[in-house]
């Protein structure tokens, strides 16, 4: 038997439909006043509600970040170019390394791996932020023969990084929207400066076959299995 049109089975489905579309819109109309703290897990909620397994990952790598005690972490994963941050490499003397040759000026460059709760603390910090990264001071030491270098950038860079994230995370949902709008369930609330050591190409008397390096360069800093073991 046909139900009439209006019956409690159907004007239930229909409520149903505009509750979820309005826990899609909760989290796109307050993404400009919270911080990406509090709206990542929302949108890692409705990602894995509506079976969106991307999103999900995708999420939970940007609040736990690109690191080896993330457990979504694979070999595979690529630290994504917008995490980008330029700063200066410090040997063990905090003396900054000044890498003449334009040719390597990518050793300056660095994909942050830290998680939006580690990013956020840094908002309005003075200073520097200074990160010990295993896999390219492993290849400075290599190269150019120095110990112990560490990575170091201001951390007014945060805010773009932060920005870049908010983005891509408005950008993903955006792209998503039938999807996440038709299978999610009910909605919700969004619950100082030191000695300059100046590196030549030629300082310890042999050349640099920079594409290798180059190529080493670019799988330790994007990847995961070189920097982490274990």
């Amino acid at each position: 038997m046909k139900k009439a049109k209006g019956t409690p089975e159907t004007a239930k489905a229909v409520h149903g439909e505009s509750k979820v579309a309005s826990g899609y819109e909760i989290i796109i109309s307050s993404a400009h006043k919270l911080p990406l703290s509090a709206s990542l897990p929302n949108v890692l909620r409705l990602a894995e509600s509506a079976g969106d397994k991307h999103l999900a990952f995708w999420s939970r790598l940007e609040l736990l970040g690109y690191r080896s005690s993330n457990p979504v972490m694979t070999e595979t994963t690529v630290v994504p170019e917008y995490r980008t941050v330029v700063g200066q490499w410090f040997d063990a003397y905090n003396r900054g390394l000044i890498f003449e040759d334009p040719k390597i000026g990518f050793i300056n460059e660095m994909r942050i791996r830290l998680g939006v709760v580690e990013l956020e603390s840094f908002t309005g910090a003075t200073g520097v932020i200074a990160l010990q990264v295993p896999g390219p001071s492993d290849l400075i030491r290599q190269y150019f023969g120095i110990e112990g270098a560490t990575f170091r950038f201001s951390p007014t860079v945060i805010p773009q990084v932060l920005a870049n994230i908010k983005g891509q995370m408005l950008e993903r949902l955006a792209c998503r929207e039938r999807v996440l709008t038709k299978k999610a369930p009910d909605p919700f609330v969004p619950t100082e400066s030191g000695e300059i050591l100046r590196i030549k190409l030629n300082l310890y008397g042999f050349c640099l076959d920079l594409d290798a390096l180059w190529r080493r360069w670019r799988l330790v800093n994007t990847g995961f299995s070189a920097l982490f073991r274990g």
